[in-house]
């Protein structure tokens, strides 16, 4: 095990929100509110860190001067722990390692992977304070953000995918919000590149076609979710059943885990949940820094 500089992210230990590993295993980003630092696995040494609260925030809120005006006066209490931020709450390397796609409640932020520079930036809203995750597809393609919105915004609630390139929006569901399943919580893209999965608020699990952007399955929903390595499964985790394995063409739950020790990964909401390459093993994560493994196969 290594620590990374002891608070070397920011001040606080617990301010490290989010982190991600590059595809070759040697470079890890984690991220926090108003930073983004850049780790070599095997040194532990630092090689990139640059902000990116100011610059993202300004550039997102539909009255800069207001919100730099609460930053001045709070201190930067009321974005860093307050009710508006937990800072950054998704960063995800591209495939290629060139980019990096940065959330924070007032949007996405696609940036240089190595000098930290803006490319593009995608928000549907200007209003604060809703979640934003981001995922490329293992392809190299698109990015799909999922905006889950305030509670003084609740119809901003959708997913677009972007070209991951240059950020022009292919595909936006819902196209019509009045009466649509509402998007909410996780996201993931199969490791094909070929589906799109994302939960609604209503409790489903949607699985859109890549290709065509349609809709093609509807099934029992949770609040995390992982594709199996070949696309034709997905397991969902929640807070009663722990997790489900479903046959993603029937929806039919193929098995569900259970545990002799159900505090440690019963009622738990939006639980971490990776699926092995060789797609024998979940890994589901549980209280007090447990982390429980499910033979699926």
């Amino acid at each position: 095990r290594r620590m990374f500089s002891r608070n070397s992210l920011l001040r606080r230990p617990s301010d490290l929100t989010a982190c991600d590993f590059g595809s070759d295993g040697k470079k890890i980003v984690a991220a926090g509110p108003g930073i983004v630092r850049i780790f070599d696995v095997q040194s532990s040494q630092q090689e990139v860190s640059f902000p990116i609260l100011e610059n993202a925030a300004l550039s997102h809120t539909d009255n800069p001067n207001k919100f730099d005006g609460l930053l001045v006066n709070s201190g930067g209490s009321a974005l860093l722990g307050g009710s508006w931020s937990a800072g950054s709450l998704s960063v995800r390397y591209s495939p290629d390692q060139t980019r990096l796609a940065v959330c924070q409640p007032f949007g996405c932020s696609v940036r240089d992977a190595k000098s930290g520079e803006q490319i593009y930036d995608f928000h549907h809203t200007d209003i604060m304070g809703g979640r934003y995750v981001a995922v490329f597809s293992p392809d190299g393609k698109y990015l799909a953000v999922l905006a889950s919105g305030s509670s003084a915004d609740k119809m901003s609630c959708r997913v677009d995918v972007l070209n991951a390139r240059d950020g022009h929006v292919l595909f936006t569901y819902p196209r019509e919000p009045k009466g649509a399943l509402k998007p909410a919580g996780d996201l993931a893209i199969d490791p094909l590149s070929e589906q799109l999965g994302c939960f609604t608020s209503s409790g489903k699990l949607l699985i859109f076609d890549t290709k065509s952007w349609q809709l093609r399955h509807t099934l029992n929903g949770g609040d995390s979710l992982a594709f199996a390595p070949d696309g034709k499964q997905v397991i969902v985790t929640s807070r009663d059943e722990v997790a489900e394995l479903i046959n993603i063409a029937d929806g039919r739950v193929v098995k569900t885990y259970k545990t002799e020790h159900p505090d440690a990964v019963t009622h738990i909401k939006n639980r971490p949940l990776a699926w092995s390459p060789d797609g024998k093993w979940a890994a589901i994560g549980a209280e007090e820094f447990n982390i429980v493994f499910w033979h699926v196969k």
